[in-house]
């Protein structure tokens, strides 16, 4: 466990940040960024094991390569609406 004080200032947004980015890559949960062309710009450990890739083999890939084509065509936002767990 990391432990920072809690102080007011510059370094606090970075504590912040760093956390956060530390409990999205160690989290449960997978995780992909894409940018505005649908390639994924970041993943997270949750995301590789899910998918069996390596983050090299994901970062750089389109969403449509491993997205099968019946989500596809639903566009990006039926891809999240199927990932998101059941109301």
């Amino acid at each position: 466990m990391l432990n920072f004080p809690l102080q007011m200032g510059v370094s606090e947004p970075l504590i912040q940040a760093s956390l956060l980015g530390e409990a999205i890559e160690h989290g449960p949960v997978a995780v992909f960024v894409a940018d505005e062309h649908g390639n994924y710009v970041a993943v997270n450990q949750a995301a590789c094991t899910m998918l069996g890739y390596t983050r090299i083999e994901l970062v750089g890939r389109g969403m449509q390569s491993i997205t099968h084509p019946d989500d596809w065509q639903r566009g990006p936002a039926g891809i999240v609406d199927r990932a998101a767990p059941p109301h």
